[in-house]
């Protein structure tokens, strides 16, 4: 998807990633304030499986490129092979960010879209096959949301009435994209986060400015999870308990920021002496 338009990208580690900035709202120092973006806060999800998952990346690449390896020095072709992992995943990334750009272009008729290469077009094929069994008209495309309760604040990739073309189900859907291989609790806590009841929608006026908007109304949450070989279609259950799953993660992203903060003034006043 494209970069929200009020998202600060923070760079990438502990702590950082994906922040928002509130058009309007200030802190007491005079500056605009900015809130943890819903994905930045789910980085603190358990993620212990994607350690052998980097393994098995740099293993399978070491042994693909045995002879280039054996030509180098031990401590070069450990550093040219320990973090091939970089290369998969930044690649995964490019794989959803084209696709959700060329959906966003297609339901906002816009111009802008994306080459595609042979996996992404796979996809797409897939996307086709999904629209002819369920007619969708696109309510709103790549919208933020703002929390002020709990202090966050993500994009959701649109709001989207689904037909069935064949029964005539109908549903109103909150609705993330999923290209990923697997479908993760982390995806069903942030769909919750953004649907949480208590946000309210940004919305910018013709003349620029922003305004704040009551939270829409929607049927389901799901998950629209597009791969090149199949699509489907993942109602989520079970929202208010992966909210509050979400919002402890979130408590916990607060104390270790504060945590940090004392660590700084420590060493700011030590720096005195």
């Amino acid at each position: 998807m494209s970069q929200p338009e009020l998202a600060l990208y923070k760079g990438e580690g502990e702590g950082k990633g994906r922040a928002y900035k509130h058009p309007t709202l200030k802190n007491a120092d005079g500056k605009p304030h900015t809130s943890p973006s819903v994905t930045t806060v789910l980085k603190l999800c358990d993620k212990s499986g994607l350690v052998q998952w980097a393994v098995d990346i740099a293993v399978n690449w070491c042994v693909v490129n045995w002879a280039v390896l054996g030509m180098r020095s031990n401590e070069d072709a450990f550093t040219t092979a320990r973090y091939r992992y970089n290369d998969v995943r930044a690649e995964r990334a490019c794989v959803g960010t084209g696709i959700h750009e060329t959906i966003e272009s297609l339901h906002t008729q816009g111009w802008t879209f994306p080459e595609l290469d042979e996996e992404q077009q796979e996809i797409m094929l897939q996307w086709e096959d999904l629209n002819r069994v369920w007619a969708i008209t696109p309510v709103l495309s790549e919208v933020t949301v703002w929390n002020h309760e709990s202090d966050y604040a993500g994009t959701l990739d649109g709001l989207w009435e689904f037909t069935n073309r064949e029964t005539g189900e109908f549903f109103v859907g909150l609705v993330d994209i999923k290209t990923s291989k697997n479908v993760w609790p982390e995806h069903e806590m942030q769909i919750a986060a953004l649907g949480n009841p208590t946000n309210v929608v940004m919305e910018k006026l013709p003349d620029g400015t922003w305004v704040e908007k009551p939270m829409f109304e929607f049927d389901r949450s799901v998950l629209v999870h597009l791969r090149a070989d199949k699509w489907e279609i993942i109602e989520v259950h079970d929202t208010d308990l992966r909210l509050e799953e979400f919002l402890g993660y979130r408590g916990i992203w607060e104390t270790q920021s504060k945590i940090k903060d004392r660590v700084k003034e420590r060493a700011a006043a030590n720096a005195g002496f």
